[in-house]
């Protein structure tokens, strides 16, 4: 399970580029497990738990309606200063926090493809790995 979790963030590192200025990946209890930032970003350690949290505790009510319209692939958040843009990864989240000047579609298409790996990477446990295939 370490090997998942250290490679999960080596496939964020050259995220923060085109718009992105910070990339936080959040556990199962609203923790983040690991930024990878172009900048600072000028929240306390507080706030930055319960910006978090926020997040983590937002997709789990989100799951509520998975039924009705089918599971959250992304959801964003257009702010004055940035978009945020969260997406489900499992029971974790990756968030993307970004200039408001950029596309948010071309944004999402050009890291579309670490998005894919990475959910199919938290799909992938431990006991399943261990089954041969065919």
């Amino acid at each position: 399970m370490q090997e998942k979790e250290s490679a999960i963030p080596s496939k964020l590192a050259d995220l923060p580029d085109n718009g992105i200025r910070h990339v936080m990946l959040i556990n199962e209890r609203g923790r983040i497990e690991s930024m990878i930032s172009k900048s600072e970003i000028h929240l306390p350690k507080e706030k930055q738990e319960i910006f978090s949290m926020g997040f983590r505790l937002h997709h789990s009510l989100l799951q509520e309606f998975d039924d009705e319209f089918g599971p959250v692939e992304q959801f964003v958040i257009c702010r004055k200063m940035a978009k945020i843009v969260s997406i489900p990864l499992g029971p974790r989240s990756l968030i993307f926090i970004m200039d408001n000047r950029y596309d948010l579609e071309s944004v999402i298409g050009n890291t579309e493809e670490k998005i894919h790996d990475l959910r199919i990477q938290e799909m992938i446990s431990p006991c399943a790995e261990a089954v041969p295939s065919g």
